[in-house]
């Protein structure tokens, strides 16, 4: 028995999402994310392309996330760090509070005098 139209229309919908095409970050893809850039602590070009390995790793074996390049990653940070609070509730999103908060911290690490990295060469 051949599939029917819908289940390859399906099948060929699921293939187009999970194409590189697709920019949306989904949950999963931002949770593991902001986990490597803690772990890691970005400053530089060679920091982003290590949270880029490890965030990888991780994707290749998973159906619902995507390899991302090292850009579209660091891009993804500095659109969650520069989220506005919401007027009105005044709830901010988990993501958004966790990446102000890694933020803050390698902020501090830089004014700390922690990094060996020129402070410079933060890029977003």
């Amino acid at each position: 028995m051949l599939p029917s139209t819908a289940v390859l229309a399906a099948s060929a919908a699921l293939q187009a999402s999970k194409s590189a095409g697709r920019s949306q970050y989904n949950h999963m893809e931002t949770e593991e994310l902001l986990k490597h850039v803690e772990a890691v602590m970005p400053i530089g070009g060679d920091a982003w392309q290590n949270v880029a390995n490890l965030y990888n790793a991780v994707a290749v074996g998973h159906p619902q996330m995507l390899e991302r390049e090292k850009l579209s990653l660091k891009q993804r940070f500095a659109r969650l760090c520069e989220t506005k609070k919401p007027t009105g509730s005044g709830t901010m999103h988990p993501h958004v509070k966790k990446a102000k908060e890694i933020n803050g911290a390698i902020h501090a690490m830089i004014d700390a005098g922690e990094v060996e990295e020129n402070p410079g060469l933060i890029d977003w």
